[in-house]
């Protein structure tokens, strides 16, 4: 993760690729790979079927789905832009979804919460923004690192001037030394 501290204006990006892209590519070049072989096949006979060249078009979309996933997750980086007025966020070079822009008025409170299952070790962490009405939005999903999603809450904070403050369903502040690593501190 990167943090770019500018007058008036605070940007951090942070690089999608890790672990999962890897699998997903992998999974994509093979998916593919079949697929160009199937039809590969499928021309070379002498007499070429139209049903056979139409009947996999399903699979052909779960390929290109696929193939544009893997290739997002190696190039993208999502960027969180704070002005004193507003909040951003932009998936790019390759377009996805999930930006926003959330006006500073809006914006009641930021926190981390926690997804996936911690014992299958598939915790990931969230970046949610409390507002003012239409309950959370997502800033950031799915980030490996605890430490992490806690320094981008408080960095837009500060930047927004917003004190924390404790939000219901988001994760407890207890510096990791203190923790026995179920959320709950290790004198309580």
């Amino acid at each position: 993760m990167q943090l770019h501290l500018r007058p008036e204006r605070l940007e951090i990006v942070r690089r999608w690729l890790g672990p999962g892209i890897v699998g997903l590519t992998l999974a994509a070049v093979a998916w593919n790979a079949m697929l160009v072989g199937y039809f590969v096949g499928a021309l070379g006979t002498e007499t070429v079927s139209i049903v056979r060249l139409v009947a996999p078009f399903l699979h052909v979309a779960v390929g290109a789905a696929l193939a544009y996933a893997a290739l997002a997750g190696l190039v993208n980086r999502s960027h969180v832009v704070v002005t004193p007025g507003l909040l951003w966020v932009r998936h790019r070079p390759l377009p996805w979804c999930g930006g926003l822009d959330l006006p500073r008025r809006r914006i009641l409170q930021l926190y981390c919460a926690a997804r996936g299952a911690v014992s299958k070790g598939e915790q990931r962490y969230d970046v949610r923004a409390q507002l003012t009405y239409r309950g959370q939005r997502t800033l950031l999903k799915r980030l490996e690192n605890l430490d992490q999603a806690l320094f981008l809450e408080q960095q837009v904070e500060i930047h927004l001037g917003i004190r924390d403050e404790p939000v219901d369903g988001e994760l407890p502040r207890v510096p990791r030394s203190e923790s026995r690593g179920d959320g709950k501190s290790a004198g309580g």
